[in-house]
C-alpha cells in the first residue's frame, strides 16, 4: 500500500515537472499541449516540493517529456513483456550452435575419408614437411561446402591440397539452431605425415 501511494507521489511529482516546463517554456505543439492538460487534471489535488521543480527547470522539454512518459509506462505496466523468440536471419553463418554439422559417419568417417584421399604433395615429401593444415569450413543449409578457408597451414602444397579433399565431401548433417537448419563454419584439421 505505502509502495503504491509512493509510486502515485513520484509519478505525480514527475508530470508536474513536465508540466512546469512545458509551461515556462511555451511549446506549440499538438502532442505537449495534450499531455500538459491531461497532467493539469492529474496535479489538482497535489502539492509539489520546491526542489522538484528547480530540477524540471533544468531540463529541456524533450528530456522532461521522455521521463514523464517512461514514468507512466512504468506505473501502469503490471504484466513483465513476454519472452521474444529470436529472429532467424536465412543467410546468418554460425560460428557456434546448438548442434553442429556432422559428417555422413561421423568424426571417424571423416578422417578416414581424408586419409584415402589425401595425395601427399611432391613438394612436401622433397622437403620433408609433416604436421597440420587449420582450415575453416563452411558447410550449407543442403549439407554441402561452399568454401574452405586456410587458418593456419604447412606451405609446400599441403594448404591447396587440403582444400582440394575437403570440397570434395558432400552430404554433411547441417548444424541446427533454434530448432532450424542453419548455415555454419566447422573447424577441421588435416594430418600431413610422409609415408615411409
Amino acid at each position: 500500500m505505502k509502495k503504491s501511494i509512493f509510486l502515485s507521489s513520484l509519478v505525480i511529482v514527475l508530470i508536474f515537472s513536465g508540466n512546469v516546463v512545458f509551461a515556462q517554456k511555451k511549446k506549440s505543439s499538438t502532442a505537449t499541449k495534450t499531455l500538459a492538460s491531461n497532467q493539469t487534471v492529474a496535479l489538482a489535488n497535489s502539492s509539489v516540493p520546491d526542489k522538484k521543480e528547480y530540477v524540471a527547470e533544468q531540463m529541456t522539454d524533450e528530456q522532461a517529456l521522455e521521463m514523464v512518459t517512461q514514468q507512466l509506462e512504468a506505473a501502469t505496466t503490471t504484466q513483465p513483456a513476454a519472452e521474444e523468440v529470436p529472429q532467424m536471419d536465412e543467410n546468418r553463418i554460425y560460428t557456434v550452435v546448438e548442434a553442429s554439422a556432422q559428417f555422413p559417419g561421423g568424426v571417424t568417417a571423416l578422417n578416414q575419408f581424408l586419409t584415402a584421399n589425401i595425395h601427399y604433395p611432391k613438394e612436401a615429401k622433397k622437403d620433408n614437411i609433416a604436421g597440420k593444415v587449420y582450415t575453416k569450413v563452411l558447410i550449407e543449409k543442403d549439407g554441402s561446402v561452399s568454401d574452405v578457408q586456410i587458418i593456419k597451414g604447412l606451405g609446400h602444397g599441403c594448404d591447396e591440397e587440403a582444400v582440394r579433399v575437403i570440397k570434395t565431401t558432400s552430404n554433411w548433417k547441417p548444424a541446427r539452431q533454434h530448432e532450424n537448419i542453419v548455415r555454419s563454419y566447422y573447424m577441421l584439421q588435416v594430418n600431413f605425415v610422409p609415408a615411409n
